[in-house]
Formats: C-alpha cells, sequence, structure tokens
C-alpha cells in the first residue's frame, strides 16, 4: 500500500530509513489495517459493485504480468456502480480508497489485508463446499482439518495438504460427513501468509474467511472456535476473546440470501466503511468509545441518517448498535432479521460511516443479505503515535526518541505498490534555539567504514548555524552534518570539517547525501542530487559502532543517556526535518541523483527541471573519479570501468598518475605523468567500435597546460598505421583548439576554429563520429565538425587509453585533473550530450 514512486529508492546496502511520513516509522497504538486502500484479489470471474466516497479516485485492474488498466475512471464526486471483475487479477485504487464486493457471492473478491495464517469455516449448507487460497507473497505450504477432534491441530491429522507458489491460487473442496442440519468446521494454517474465501455449493454459505485474532467482532452471537479447539474467556453479542489463542466466529446466515458472515478481528477494524448500494439494515460492534456517523448520498450532498454515541465500551465488551428501515434512525433495530424495508428509499445507493473510532460494521444489503463491510482510517496517523519515537522502517530495533515539545505534521502514507494515494509531506518541526528538542537514538549501529547517509530537512536560518543530524562517539562528531549559513554546508568527519559551497537553503526542503569509502577515504557529497563536493579524509580509518544518532543537535560532548546538557542552543536544527536514509555502502551518482528523484515529488517544491542520468544506452567504458567503485581505493594502480564491461585502466612504473582533489572535485591528476613513454590503458576492448563504425567519446577535466598537440583519451590497436585506425577523439588540437581526429591529421585534428581551452576551469569536450563525419561538442554546444575516414581494425592489440595509445615515444599525453571519462560504441545526438553535460555539470561547476 502506499504511493509508488518512479523511480525507485535504491535499496540495496539499505541498512535505516527514518522517515516521518511513513507510517511504518511509528509505533502503533491501536494495529488497524487497510482495507480500502489494498489491492483486491478476485478468486472468480464476477459483477463487482464499487463505491468510492471522494472525488478524484479511479480503479486500476493490475494483471500478473504488471499491465495496469483503468476499469471506472477519475471521480468527479462520490459514486458507485459496477464492472466486470475477472480472476487472477487484482483491482485497487488510484487516489483515494475504494470498497469492492461481489453482491451474494462475496467469496470472489477480497482486500489483500485479509491475509493470515489460520483460518476457520463453518461449512452448514449445501455440501460439497470449495476453499479459495491465495498466496501474494511467499511460496507457502497450506494444512486442512476437517472435522478436527479435541485438541484441535495439535491432536488430529490433518485430512489435507496443499503447496502454494507465490502468487498464484488453488482450491480445496469439502464435503459434508454429517446430516445436512449440522455445521461441520474446518480449520485451514499456512506457513505464510495467504488469502481464504469459502464458498457451498448452490450460492450456500459463500465468505470471505477472516484471519483468526484474539480479540474478534461480530454481527451478534455466532459460532466460534480457535484452531485448537480451546473456548473463548469471553463469548458474548457483539465480541469473542481468548487471551492467548486466536479466534474466529461466523454467522451462519439470518435466512435470507445465500451468504454467511464472518466477524473481524480487532487488527482489522475501520473508522471509515462505505457501501454502494440500497440498505435494509446494519449492525455496529465498537469495542472504543466515540462517535460514529452514518450518513447516505442524495445526489449533490451527503445527508445525516443518525449519529450513534458509544460509552462504556471494552475490548472485550463492545457496544452494539443495530439499525432497520422498518424502525428507522434512532431505534433499536432489535435482532436483525434480514427482511427489513430499505432504509431510505430504494433511490440512494451510496452510504457511508465514520468514526471518531475504530469499530465493526455488518450490513444487509438490497437482497436481505448480510455482508461484514472492510474500510479504512481516515489518517492512518491516528492510530500512530509521533510523539512517542520514529522508528526504524529497515530495523525497527533502532528508534530515535522524540524529546521536548517536538511538532510531527502532515498525512502518512504507506510503503509498496498498488495505490496512487495523494498525501501531504509529514515532517518534525524544531522550535528555534531549543536544546530539549530533538531525535535521539543513544546506541545506533553505524555502518563504520563504507557507509552513505542521506537526509531531507528544511531551515529557517534565524541563526547561521544549523545541524539536522549527527553521529557522535563520546563526542567527537564521527559524522556531521552542520552549516555555516544558508549556502554553505559543513560535513564533519572525526571531526574534521569541510565547507562546502551549495545554493540557497533558505526555507526551502534540501536533500543532502554524503558517501564515504574508507578504503582511501574518498568521500562525496551531494546537495538536491548534484555533485558540490569531494575530498581525501583519514584513510583507512574505522568509526566507533554503537554511538549517538541525533536529529536536530549537535554533539560537543557525549551525552550522558538522554541528558541534553551537551548541546548549544545556537546549533540545534531551527525548522523541519522528513527523513534520514544510511547506507551500508557508498552510493554511486547516478543512485543518489535516483534517490533524490524518487523523493521529489513529495516535497511539492520546484527543484527546477528533473536532472535526467547520464545516457547509458551505448556506454562501453566510463571511468569516474567520483564513484565508490571505479576510484575504489583498493588499487592506487587502476582505474575501474563502472560501464559493465569492464575495459579498466591500468598504470605501473615509479611515476604513477595520483588520485586527488580539485575544486571540491575527485580527480584523477596526470600532471606528473603526461611526458612519460608509457600509456595509461586497458588489457580489453570489450563492446567497443570495429571497422568504420560510429562512436562517441565523452569527458569533464580541468587542462593544466594548455599547450598544443596533447591527447586525453585514445582507442584503436596502438600499431604505426596512420590511415585512421589509432583515433584520438578529445585532444588539445594542432592549433591549440579543443578537437578530436584520428592519426594522419584527420577529422578535426588541426581545426584552427572553436574553443580555446583555459587551465581555471573544468571543460567538457564530447565528439561523436557517425561514420563519415566528427563532431566536436564543448560544454554541450556543438563546437565544430570534420568530415573523416576511420577505421579500426579486429585486432587482440585494440586497446582504450589515457593519453596517446601508441608506444611511439612521442609525448602527446595531457596534462590534467580528469574527473570522468566515457565511451559509448554509437553517436549520440546533441540532446544526449547534452543530457550527460546537464546530469554532470553541476558537479564541477561549470
Amino acid at each position: 500500500m502506499g504511493v509508488a514512486y518512479n523511480p525507485q529508492i535504491v535499496t540495496d546496502g539499505l541498512v535505516s530509513t527514518f522517515d516521518a511520513t511513513n507510517l511504518n516509522s511509528f509505533p502503533d497504538t491501536t494495529p488497524i489495517k487497510e482495507h480500502g486502500y489494498a489491492e483486491w484479489y478476485c478468486f472468480e470471474n464476477g459483477t463487482v459493485t464499487y463505491s468510492i466516497v471522494d472525488a478524484g479516485v479511479s480503479i486500476i485492474e493490475k494483471q500478473s504480468n504488471g499491465t495496469l488498466t483503468t476499469v471506472v475512471s477519475t471521480s468527479s464526486g462520490p459514486t458507485r456502480g459496477t464492472f466486470a471483475a475477472t480472476a487472477g487479477r487484482t483491482y485497487y485504487g488510484s487516489g483515494g480508497p475504494i470498497f469492492l464486493v461481489v453482491e451474494d457471492q462475496h467469496h470472489r473478491i477480497s482486500p489483500l489485508t485479509m491475509a493470515g495464517t489460520q483460518f476457520i469455516w463453518w461449512i452448514l449448507r449445501e455440501s460439497p463446499g470449495t476453499i479459495y487460497c491465495y498466496s501474494p507473497f511467499k511460496d507457502a505450504t497450506i494444512k486442512f482439518w476437517h472435522l478436527p477432534t479435541s485438541g484441535g491441530i495439535t491432536n488430529t491429522t490433518q485430512t489435507n495438504i496443499q503447496t502454494l507458489n507465490a502468487g498464484s491460487q488453488t482450491t480445496q473442496t469439502i464435503t459434508k460427513t454429517l446430516s445436512n442440519s449440522d455445521y461441520e468446521i474446518v480449520f485451514i494454517t499456512s506457513t505464510e501468509p495467504i488469502l481464504v474465501s469459502a464458498a457451498g455449493s448452490n450460492n450456500a454459505d459463500r465468505t470471505i474467511l477472516s484471519p483468526a485474532s484474539k480479540y474478534v467482532y461480530q454481527r451478534f452471537s455466532a459460532n466460534n472456535s480457535n484452531v485448537l479447539q480451546l473456548a473463548p474467556s469471553s463469548s458474548q453479542t457483539g465480541a469473542v476473546h481468548h487471551p492467548t489463542h486466536s479466534v474466529m466466529a461466523q454467522n451462519i446466515a439470518d435466512g435470507n440470501g445465500y451468504d454467511s458472515e464472518q466477524g473481524l478481528g480487532l487488527e482489522f477494524l475501520s473508522d471509515r466503511y462505505s457501501w454502494g448500494n440500497t440498505l435494509s439494515d446494519y449492525t455496529i460492534s465498537a469495542p472504543y468509545n466515540g462517535t460514529i456517523t452514518t450518513s447516505y448520498w442524495d445526489g449533490s450532498a451527503w445527508q445525516v441518517w443518525d449519529t450513534h454515541t458509544i460509552s462504556a465500551a471494552t475490548l472485550e465488551s463492545p457496544s452494539v448498535i443495530q439499525r432497520n428501515g422498518n424502525s428507522g434512525p434512532g431505534v433499536w433495530g432489535g435482532d436483525i432479521s434480514g427482511s427489513s424495508a430499505d432504509m431510505v428509499s430504494g433511490t440512494t445507493t451510496l452510504w457511508k460511516w465514520e468514526g471518531t473510532v475504530p469499530f465493526y460494521l455488518c450490513i444487509n444489503d438490497s437482497v436481505a443479505d448480510e455482508l461484514t463491510l472492510r474500510g479504512w482510517m481516515a489518517s492512518r496517523l491516528q492510530t500512530r503515535n509521533t510523539n512517542q519515537y520514529l522508528q526504524d522502517i529497515i530495523n525497527p530495533d533502532n528508534k530515535l526518541a522524540v524529546h521536548g515539545s517536538l511538532i510531527h505534521t502532515g498525512v502518512g502514507i504507506e510503503t509498496g505498490s498498488g495505490i496512487g494515494r495523494t498525501v501531504t509531506n509529514g515532517y518534525y518541526k524544531f522550535p528555534n534555539d531549543q536544546v530539549t528538542n530533538y531525535l535521539m537514538d543513544t546506541s545506533y549501529p553505524m555502518p563504520t567504514r563504507d557507509h552513505t547517509i542521506s537526509c531531507w530537512f528544511r531551515s529557517n536560518f534565524t541563526s547561521t548555524n544549523q545541524t539536522p543530524y549527527t553521529y557522535s562517539i563520546n563526542g567527537d562528531n564521527t559524522w556531521l552534518c552542520f552549516t555555516d549559513s544558508s549556502v554553505s554546508i559543513v560535513p564533519h568527519s572525526f571531526g574534521d570539517r569541510y565547507p562546502v559551497t551549495v545554493p540557497s537553503m533558505l526555507n526551502k526542503w534540501c536533500n543532502f547525501t554524503r558517501t564515504r569509502v574508507a578504503t582511501n577515504g574518498l568521500e562525496v557529497y551531494y546537495m538536491n542530487g548534484a555533485q558540490v563536493g569531494s575530498r581525501i579524509v583519514q584513510a583507512n580509518r574505522t568509526a566507533g559502532a554503537n554511538g549517538f544518532l541525533i536529529v536536530g543537535q549537535e554533539a560537543d560532548t557525549a551525552p550522558t543517556g538522554n541528558n541534553n546538557g551537551s548541546f548549544a542552543t545556537n546549533q540545534n536544527l531551527d525548522g523541519d526535518f522528513a527523513r534520514l536514509d544510511v547506507y551500508d555502502r557508498a552510493l554511486n551518482i547516478s543512485e543518489v541523483k535516483q534517490n533524490f528523484n524518487a523523493a521529489r515529488p513529495r516535497f511539492d517544491q520546484d527543484f527546477g527541471a528533473e536532472v535526467l542520468p547520464i545516457v547509458s544506452n551505448g556506454l562501453v567504458f566510463h571511468v569516474d573519479a567520483s564513484d565508490p567503485i571505479s576510484n575504489s581505493g583498493i588499487s592506487t594502480t587502476a582505474w575501474y570501468d563502472i560501464s559493465g564491461y569492464e575495459n579498466h585502466l591500468y598504470w605501473s612504473g615509479s611515476v604513477a598518475p595520483e588520485f586527488a582533489n580539485f575544486s571540491n572535485n575527485a580527480v584523477l591528476n596526470t600532471s606528473n605523468v603526461s611526458t612519460s613513454l608509457r600509456p595509461i590503458i586497458s588489457n580489453t576492448y570489450n563492446g567497443m567500435r570495429i571497422g568504420q563504425t560510429a562512436y562517441t567519446a565523452f569527458a569533464i577535466f580541468k587542462p593544466n597546460s594548455t599547450t598544443s598537440r596533447k591527447i586525453l583519451m585514445s582507442f584503436g590497436p596502438a600499431n604505426s598505421n596512420c590511415s585512421g585506425q589509432n583515433v584520438h577523439p578529445i585532444v588539445i588540437n594542432n592549433n591549440g583548439k579543443f578537437g578530436g581526429g584520428a592519426c594522419g591529421g584527420l577529422g578535426t585534428w588541426s581545426d584552427a576554429t572553436g574553443v580555446t581551452p583555459t587551465t581555471s576551469r573544468f571543460w567538457c569536450v564530447a565528439t561523436t563520429y557517425d561514420g563519415t563525419t566528427e563532431r566536436v561538442y564543448v560544454d554541450g554546444v556543438l563546437d565544430k565538425t570534420a568530415a573523416m575516414t576511420t577505421n579500426t581494425p579486429v585486432s587482440s592489440s585494440n586497446a582504450i587509453g589515457y593519453g596517446w595509445i601508441r608506444d611511439d615515444g612521442a609525448t602527446y599525453s595531457m596534462a590534467a585533473s580528469i574527473g570522468t571519462m566515457m565511451l559509448y560504441n554509437r553517436a549520440l545526438s546533441s540532446f544526449e550530450v547534452e543530457q550527460n553535460f546537464n546530469a554532470l555539470r553541476g558537479r564541477f561547476g561549470i
């Protein structure tokens, strides 16, 4: 359940998520399921009656292969109707809750929230009966006990066993052995949560089976049991209960229609219900005190039919209310017979019930047939304690305890696929200059070496120093996110601060992400998906585990227990906090950008046009000094290709290039090897172009010299042929201009037009070749073109390299600080070149 963003948050290596919007981050005070927001699974084809109480809601069909089809168009207001549902498919509401039922055949469709591991069914009429089972999540082993003896499943051999694969459905036939006037009990257990419904033959006793629960609410006193055949500790009108073992209750019909109905466990109750047809009567069983309102839609507005005030209710002894069309509103309906008149004229076909507390609701429909409704919560946060602690979704043992008077704002959402629910953002609001307001886990298992920490926050900057979060061992600010001003963020590592200039953060939602590779100490910093800095800091140092993770304060000295005496009033977060993610590895730039793009719709803010990632189609070589895999820190003689083609660059010798930092960017500095006779080359040529076919070269670098006739990258067989076999696609050419070309003075090698390089900044240069024409782009803009003929032979000597691929003694290698280099086995379009440039330009300040 929840809003499915595209793209999705990266989950590989994700060890913690604290999210002030996601309901799994809050402890339940009442364990409520969300039927109206869940997908509904169709066991058998049927005509579904639907009801929708909100505007802007559509109903979507999802096939097993993922195909989505709109079966009910977006509503302009409350509505009801019917559609044909297909067995094996699921249905969900996009934009709000829905209720679905196949009338008089209730077993045909059920919400996935009714999945469980213990079920009980009573079959009375029309043998044989059929039990339908669907496993939505995992492979399951299902056991059936028909007429179990005393002791239930512990003292009886199961009558049938079935194995059910995830995403598949099965049936089990049950044939009565006693007289037709006696009911017979069937227990069903499963190793994994499954969905179950059942029906007798000839349309009898059709029902969704509810999972067993310790507290079960029902229409009135009914058959009840548990899988151990233990008698409930209490059984009365409206409820059945057992203190240690889950139970279930079922009413075998009221003499009208074909369906029977089961009770609902406490965790399946809701405070909102709807029904999309005429209504004869209803029963409420309410375990909590509060108010419940019954309303109907008259075509233009909701009209209140009755209001119920609940008092003196308990979990074991709920208040029971019954109303029918004969007696009317405000009058006890007596035991419902299923034969009362419509509560309002038959033209009224849309009803809703709204409570201040969760309750059980059973109705009689237009054919006087009972139906237990499945509903939803108006605000799921009503059942969550947001003032106790913020719980880690990945590992619930990690909890950020709420200190002080933090205010939680916003409506929560559920995660998972299946609904398109519109929500507001949930967050905690921190008051200004307060040492008493913060979130803290006093023993958080932070990854001690490689990691990524991502935080969403917003600040008013009433003071310049703001602290979204800190992780501290003995007050050392091991990992700290701090600000010097609204345009300067200061990550700390082991107490070592490093100011980074960023776009203005004033009153804006911001996502700050830091990554670290412990082996070489490479840390990279990102603001809103764009790299804003990097550095090398304390390589091979391991951080302490189980320290203080604090949101909203800097720990100058180690806190003692929950003592906040170490916090300063001018260093707290003055603003809002929404989400913190922790990984046990360093994400790369594409993954950081993916996470930002996945979360940004939630914050309802103009971050500018979405920045597309670099083009991957045809990419066969990609090295990047800021990538934790490409520049792993494991080797000082290799630059690893991250395209997937493993065209790694290697070097050897007493003088080697150096991974360094320039202007907040990790680079490979080649100045000290630019006159070396040995190129830096690959041992492979996987996926690259052969013959006269197309290619693209792309690089971002800062020239450390503007001397002409210098080559940044090249490829080919490294032979003495100068007829276009060896290509040098990115160069400072014969006339001191950016260019490309191939051996023999081909292409733009001698072109005197275009951009002149400087050593003061990074440049983005790309060349494309389509088989006849070379095109040179500088900073994403076409700079020059030239006709060219090249022909790379099939050769085991083919390689890719920095500098001049042909080892002939010429000192052509460029002195440069290189951020990234790429090669494609096709010609990128001008749009794709610009896309790559836009994806990386912010990182390099271009």
